[in-house]
């Protein structure tokens, strides 16, 4: 836990940065519910890394060198599961958003709406149960609810960055090596920030189940940070993409020379792809 702890307060503090950031560059150009969801995830986040502090103050100082005390679980960990319920179901509905505006179908975006609602409500009870049992190495007693809050996370983070990659490459990919380029650039994005979130929340659950003495809150702590930071970092990346994609190197995928008329349609074409991709993502 304390580990775990530890990488939670790093996260936390790229997160605030990220926060900055984000209001210094789109202040004006962002939708209102934008910046709205921005700051409740960032309140919410907040309270998620204080619970924390608080449960593991009691028990490594103000209850130093009691070891009994060190297997108990007590009141003040169930509001910290309440937040990161809540990060994790919000975050998993801000892409289904997403999703739904580049391919404006309801299939998939629904499909990963109900299974964030689930997550989210299966993390809640968790954090209920985690002080009903009163003990971590009783954590077992509620081991399918837990089974099925983690496993549909993983699924869910999963699904997103798969719809997300397919999307980009099926729709975005023209052929030429300027946009292509960008285009890979931001598929490589989407598969990093989302397999990070997928990775712990099976590493989670695989210590979860393989080990009752609690390491797997290693993995656990820190999957809030995670999933709030690749929201934070999908949306201040947009003004480096849309920099990239206005640059004046425009690769060597051009059969016509620069000065033509057919260079020159090449190059808006190319502008406007990549334009439409930023603003999408």
């Amino acid at each position: 836990m304390f580990w775990g702890l530890f990488l939670n307060v790093l996260l936390m503090g790229v997160m605030i940065t990220q926060v900055y950031l984000y209001y210094v560059t789109y202040k004006r150009s962002d939708k209102l519910w934008i910046k709205l969801f921005v700051s409740g995830l960032s309140v919410v986040d907040c309270l998620n890394t204080a619970f924390d502090l608080a449960f593991l103050y009691d028990a490594l100082i103000i209850k130093f060198g009691d070891v009994q005390s060190l297997q108990k679980t007590n009141w003040r960990k169930f509001p910290s599961w309440k937040p990161r319920a809540v990060i994790g179901m919000s975050v998993q509905l801000f892409f289904a958003w997403r999703i739904y505006t580049l391919t404006k179908s309801p299939i998939w975006p629904g499909i990963i709406g109900a299974v964030a609602l689930l997550c989210g409500a299966t993390g809640i009870v968790t954090g209920y149960k985690v002080v009903q049992v009163g003990y971590f190495s009783q954590f077992r007693k509620f081991k399918s609810i837990v089974i099925v809050s983690l496993l549909s996370a993983a699924v869910d983070d999963a699904i997103i960055t798969v719809i997300l990659v397919l999307f980009l490459c099926q729709k975005h990919k023209s052929g030429y090596k300027r946009s292509d380029l960008m285009v890979n650039r931001i598929v490589r994005f989407t598969v990093q920030t989302g397999l990070m979130t997928v990775i712990f929340a099976i590493l989670n659950l695989v210590f979860y189940l393989a080990d009752p003495s609690g390491i797997h809150l290693l993995f656990n702590f820190p999957i809030p940070k995670l999933y709030s930071n690749s929201v934070m970092s999908g949306l201040n990346s947009r003004r480096a993409w849309r920099q990239a994609n206005e640059s004046g190197d425009y690769g060597t995928g051009f059969e016509s020379q620069p000065g033509s008329s057919t260079f020159r349609v090449h190059v808006r074409d190319l502008s406007s792809t990549g334009e439409e991709v930023c603003r999408q993502i």
